[in-house]
C-alpha cells in the first residue's frame, strides 16, 4: 500500500476516526492476503524448504541396527540426496524389547554405516522420543528435524500418516523380514544364539560385544 492510497482513505471518509478504521482494516486485508500467498508458495513447492532437491526421513528403533535396516538405507541412497535416521523411542532403554539407549544406537548406526562404506555426510543422525498422537506425529517431526521432503518406510500407518501431511513416501523393497528383524536378534542373543552377529556388522557385532549387550538382555529377562 502506497502514501497515496493512505491519504485517500483519509480523504474520503466522513470523519478521521472512520478513515483510520477503513485504513486498518484494508492493511489487515493486505497483510492476510500476503500471508495466504506466501503460505500456498511454501505448501506447493516440492522442496517444501529443503536446501537439497530430496531429503528423505527413515524412522525406526534400530535395537540394534542391522542388515534389514541397511538395506532400506541403500535403497533409499538412490532416491535422495540425504537421508535423515531418526533413532525413535530414544526415552526407551534396559527394556527386553528396548536394550540399548539412544546413544547406543546412534554409535552402532554410524559403525554399520562406515563398515557399508557410506558416506557419512549425507546422513542425520538424530535421536527422538515418542509422542502418544499419531494424528499429529508427522507435524512432531516437522517441528524436531531438519526440513525434509519425502519418507521411507514400509509400516502401513506411517505410511499413511505421511501421506495425509501430502508427502511422498518411498516403500522399499521386502527384505528378509523373517530372519533379519530386531525380535530375532534379541531372541537369538538371549537363547545365547552367535548367529545374530551374522545380521548385524561386525563393527556392530564388536560394540554389543563390548557393552555387554547380550548379558544385559539376558539380565533383563530373568531379572525378576
Amino acid at each position: 500500500m502506497y502514501l497515496t492510497d493512505i491519504l485517500n482513505f483519509l480523504a474520503y471518509s466522513s470523519s478521521l476516526d472512520e478513515g483510520l478504521s477503513n485504513l486498518s482494516n484494508a492493511l489487515f486485508n493486505v497483510s492476510k492476503a500476503s500471508l495466504i500467498k506466501r503460505l500456498d508458495n511454501v505448501n506447493s513447492s516440492p522442496s517444501r524448504g529443503c536446501s537439497v532437491a530430496s531429503r528423505c526421513v527413515y524412522v525406526g528403533r534400530f535395537q540394534p541396527p542391522h542388515c534389514g535396516h541397511l538395506h532400506v538405507i541403500k535403497w533409499a541412497l538412490q532416491y535422495c540426496d540425504e537421508l535423515i535416521i531418526v533413532v525413535g523411542s530414544a526415552q526407551e532403554s534396559y527394556t527386553l524389547k528396548n536394550p540399548f539407549t539412544a546413544g547406543e544406537r546412534l554409535e552402532m548406526l554410524r559403525l554399520a554405516l562406515a563398515d557399508e562404506g557410506l558416506d557419512i555426510s549425507r546422513f542425520w543422525l538424530i535421536p527422538l522420543q515418542d509422542i502418544a498422537m499419531n494424528s499429529v506425529w508427522v507435524r512432531y517431526l516437522e517441528v524436531n528435524l531438519p526440513k525434509f521432503n519425502r519418507a521411507v518406510s514400509r509400516n502401513p500407518l506411517v505410511v499413511k500418516l505421511f501421506r495425509d501431511y501430502g508427502y511422498e513416501v518411498l516403500i522399499p523393497p521386502a527384505y528378509k523380514r523373517e530372519v533379519c528383524s530386531g525380535t530375532r536378534i534379541r531372541q537369538l542373543m538371549l537363547s545365547n544364539d552367535s548367529r545374530w552377529e551374522k545380521l548385524v556388522t561386525p563393527s556392530v557385532a564388536e560394540y554389543i560385544r563390548h557393552i555387554g549387550g547380550v548379558e544385559r538382555i539376558v539380565l533383563l529377562a530373568h531379572g525378576d
